[in-house]
């Protein structure tokens, strides 16, 4: 993050997430970068949409309203 701070044209793309699972979920992540993101960042969640705000992380999990994101903002 820090390396990518003075770059006004830097967006942050996390990737990946499925390597986390089952050992951590992403939320515990963005907990410990509150405040720290300096560039707009975007979290790909790999899965399947399960209505307009639903997913279900690696089309194995229930659908869950609740991977937007709430601290990152």
């Amino acid at each position: 993050i820090d390396s990518i701070a003075s770059d006004p044209h830097a967006i942050l793309v996390i990737t990946d997430l499925e390597a986390l699972h089952p050992f951590l979920h992403f939320s515990g992540v963005e907990q410990q970068l509150v405040g720290k993101f300096k560039v707009p960042t975007v979290v790909l969640y790999p899965g399947s949409r399960g209505g307009a705000y639903s997913l279900r992380f690696l089309g194995i999990h229930q659908e869950n309203g609740n991977y937007r994101s709430v601290h990152i903002g």
